[in-house]
């Protein structure tokens, strides 16, 4: 489902769904759910048989993309960003996360940076022929995250991407990535919920507490950070 505050965004993108750029940079602020809109804009490509430029649900892509296990869908994020996103999400990221178990028994941290090798094997994985339909699909997030390897090694990705191939960087801190990064891709700028969308969103959908949802985003919070803050440890 898309975020009210990313409709009109959203709209657009179904309007040029056949002629959209090979690779594009999503901008939004922290706690905006901007990751979701990357997912559902995933679904929307990989449909085999989408209608009025919405996902059919009920292709064989639409139910692998839902059970999260569809072969061509390619999600690159971190151990701390995986820590906030939804279980579709997750199921699809899981595939590049850092397989060594010793390496991961020895950390002391979530991981929250992509590395060369993650980027490596995505890139491998893309430079394949399509699993199911003809179109392949890497959504990065945070784009930011990439470190000064791993974004090297996506330029030449990014510069000569494969047929079919769409990339889609998710990031609320741009400015952090190369400009080689930036450079190579079209810019979509999402834009944020007012106040008012925040507090209806979290009181009518999520039925947090009024007061709580006002006092959270007048503090500057996004609605999804709110929504996280919502329990009694983080309030105390």
């Amino acid at each position: 489902m898309i975020n009210p505050w990313h409709l009109s965004l959203w709209r657009s993108l179904q309007e040029r769904i056949q002629f959209l750029p090979s690779s594009m940079l999503f901008v939004g602020s922290p706690g905006t759910d901007i990751q979701n809109l990357g997912m559902e804009l995933a679904g929307m490509l990989l449909c085999d048989i989408a209608i009025n430029e919405q996902p059919c649900s009920k292709c064989n892509s639409c139910h692998l993309f839902a059970q999260g296990v569809h072969p061509d869908l390619h999600v690159i994020s971190t151990e701390e960003a995986e820590e906030i996103c939804d279980l579709r999400f997750r199921s699809h990221s899981m595939r590049y996360n850092d397989l060594d178990t010793s390496k991961r028994s020895r950390r002391t941290s979530l991981r929250s940076i992509i590395t060369v090798d993650q980027i490596r094997a995505v890139t491998d994985s893309l430079n394949k022929s399509a699993g199911v339909g003809t179109r392949k699909i890497c959504l990065i997030y945070p784009a930011e995250a990439l470190n000064l390897n791993a974004a090297n090694a996506l330029l030449k990705s990014l510069e000569e991407p494969s047929s079919g191939t769409y990339f889609l960087l998710m990031s609320s801190f741009p400015g952090n990535l190369p400009p080689t990064i930036r450079s190579r891709c079209s810019r979509f700028e999402l834009n944020n919920p007012t106040n008012d969308e925040s507090i209806e969103w979290l009181t009518a959908i999520h039925k947090v507490d009024l007061k709580v949802a006002q006092q959270l985003i007048e503090h500057g919070f996004g609605p999804y950070e709110a929504l996280r803050m919502n329990t009694k440890e983080s309030l105390d």
